[in-house]
């Protein structure tokens, strides 16, 4: 199943403010969508952004009970930070 994790830098991201969103999808190893979720989170950071994506996408997989899962984020400072317990 997959979600979201990092493959590039984001340190610029942090300092950004302005109208923010999260967004997810949730697919089958085969590439089957199960979930797609999306919504405003107000004038935020990219940053903050991200991580409460993370957080959201693992929260509702616990929900629907699904154990076994794999987070990809465009984020690398915020899987950083999960990485570290340094979250926001």
């Amino acid at each position: 199943m997959k979600g979201i994790s990092s493959v590039k830098s984001a340190y610029n991201e942090i300092q950004k403010k302005g109208n923010a969103s999260l967004g997810a999808s949730y697919r089958t190893s085969a590439g089957d969508f199960l979930l797609v979720i999306w919504r405003k989170i107000g004038v935020n950071t990219n940053y903050l952004a991200k991580v409460l994506a993370i957080l959201e996408i693992i929260e509702i997989a616990l929900w629907y009970e699904w154990k076994k899962i794999w987070v990809e984020s465009d984020s690398s400072a915020a899987v950083v930070a999960f990485g570290s317990g340094a979250l926001p």
